[in-house]
């Protein structure tokens, strides 16, 4: 039975250039719609059925302090004006905590969907959050 994967942070980058650091992963959905499907005819009894519809893109969550790295922003900002456009493939690194890899995987057609900001008090010395969920086609675990 293969360990379990243990993470300190999660690395985002794409063609080689960094998107930034994450701390946590705070999930990853995936959703296939039903359909009810009740076949007509003469029958006296009735059977409903329900059938795979539409799936939905994948939606990955993570987590991290606000970073002063513009590169998601803006990405995200060009999304919202042209979202066909700007998929691109992303590598997600896990990384433990002697740093070293932990797993590998590609976010195919990705492109950052949606950013919160959050976690911000009255007190100066706490830090603001940052969600940046990433909507994909699929992922795929590369390596480790």
């Amino acid at each position: 039975m293969p360990s379990p994967i243990t993470a300190a942070r999660f690395e985002l980058s794409v063609d080689g250039h960094s998107l930034g650091s994450f701390s946590e992963l705070a999930g990853i959905a995936t959703e296939v719609e039903t359909v009810d499907y009740v076949p007509s005819g003469e029958s006296e009894t009735v059977f409903l059925n329900r059938v795979a519809g539409v799936r939905k893109p994948l939606s990955v969550r993570l987590v991290r302090f606000r970073s002063a790295n513009p590169s998601i922003r803006t990405w995200y900002e060009a999304a919202k004006v042209n979202p066909g456009r700007l998929p691109r493939k992303v590598a997600m690194h896990v990384v433990d905590a002697a740093d070293k890899p932990a797993a590998r995987y590609s976010l195919e057609n990705a492109w950052p969907s949606r950013i919160e900001i959050g976690g911000l008090k009255g007190n100066p010395a706490t830090s603001m959050m940052e969600t940046v969920t990433m909507t994909c086609e699929f992922i795929r675990r590369i390596s480790v």
